[in-house]
């Protein structure tokens, strides 16, 4: 059943199977469990403690399969969020410590292993909670050894090579990782994330990467791209309850990451701002807002104060009416 689920529905079964003691349950969870439409984060706790994850990287170092859901699992307790994290499992420290060995003995470099073993340094030199972690195990001679391990691993001359190659994979993960990792060992990866993006630009699932590296020097050609190719009449045709979800609202989800974008660059964008404040999607207009309120007054294009009181007078939704109506009243007050 819980290989048959997604969603809700397998966090629900997977919870059941957290006690199991057969082994290819056990195992199953390891590579497979925790993978779910909904964040990794909700299982990965359970699944790394029901599958024994310390154990089986010291008994399987070099399987390949293995090692790559460590890395998912790894990354997802540290990212943490809902459910159980890194602080909850009570093998916390063997894990760590077993996985950079693992790393160590590889003779491929995966920039996936990269970027985790580099999150996982980042973790580790953080000041922030270990004082409780005993309780998983840690120790300042095991934490020591752990940090110790990573920069030596992240050092390696390989990982830049094998990045580079795999920006040129066709394979969707594969590219993100790669890119994730160039960036890391300071490659910059616009142009090549701008390709990807302009091959399909509605559909293309590369426009986080995109607006995450975009910079001052190329914010002008990304939101002159961005307005050519969105349709921005049918993005603005008026604001209702839409969630946003779903097929025929993909131009939306493209608003969404520009938007996310302008707030860091103040004056630019106007267009695209204006049509997502009369977006059908309340989340378009939240994050449009939120680009004017972290704006300057003297940021704001000529017509701003009279489209966001017709937004205000149209907003359906409750909260969002009130936040705009007491935006636009503060700013009059500080105008004054």
């Amino acid at each position: 059943m819980a290989k048959a689920v997604e969603g809700w529905g397998r966090i629900h079964v997977v919870e059941r199977l957290a006690h199991a003691e057969d082994h290819e349950i056990r195992a199953w969870l390891l590579r497979e469990g925790f993978r779910n439409a909904i964040m990794h984060e909700y299982l990965a706790c359970i699944c790394a403690r029901a599958g024994r994850l310390h154990e089986a990287l010291r008994v399987n170092p070099r399987d390949p399969s293995l090692l790559n859901s460590a890395a998912d699992l790894l990354l997802a307790m540290i990212t943490g969020g809902p459910a159980e994290d890194i602080d909850d499992y009570e093998h916390a420290s063997e894990a760590v410590e077993a996985y950079l060995d693992a790393v160590w003995v590889q003779s491929s470099f995966n920039p996936k292993y990269f970027v985790v073993v580099d999150r996982i340094r980042e973790w580790l030199r953080s000041n922030d909670g270990w004082e409780q972690r005993s309780k998983c195990g840690w120790s300042l001679t095991n934490r020591d050894r752990c940090l110790l391990l990573s920069q030596e691993l992240l050092k390696k001359e390989e990982w830049k090579p094998e990045a580079l190659r795999d920006l040129a994979s066709p394979d969707a993960s594969v590219f993100h990782w790669a890119n994730r990792a160039s960036q890391k060992l300071g490659v910059d990866t616009w142009d090549v994330l701008f390709a990807k993006v302009e091959a399909d630009p509605i559909l293309s699932t590369f426009w986080c990467d995109l607006t995450e590296a975009t910079d001052r020097s190329r914010i002008d050609r990304l939101i002159s791209f961005a307005e050519q190719v969105l349709p921005l009449d049918e993005i603005g045709s008026g604001p209702s309850d839409a969630m946003g979800l779903g097929p025929g609202f993909e131009p939306h989800g493209v608003v969404d990451w520009m938007l996310q974008l302008l707030v860091r660059f103040p004056g630019r964008g106007w267009k695209l701002i204006r049509a997502g404040l009369q977006s059908p999607v309340v989340r378009n207009r939240h994050w449009s807002l939120r680009v004017f309120k972290n704006w300057r007054r003297d940021d704001w294009p000529a017509d701003a104060s009279q489209v966001l009181r017709a937004a205000a007078n149209a907003e359906p939704d409750d909260e969002l009416r009130k936040d705009l109506e007491a935006f636009l009243e503060s700013a009059r007050e500080s105008a004054q």
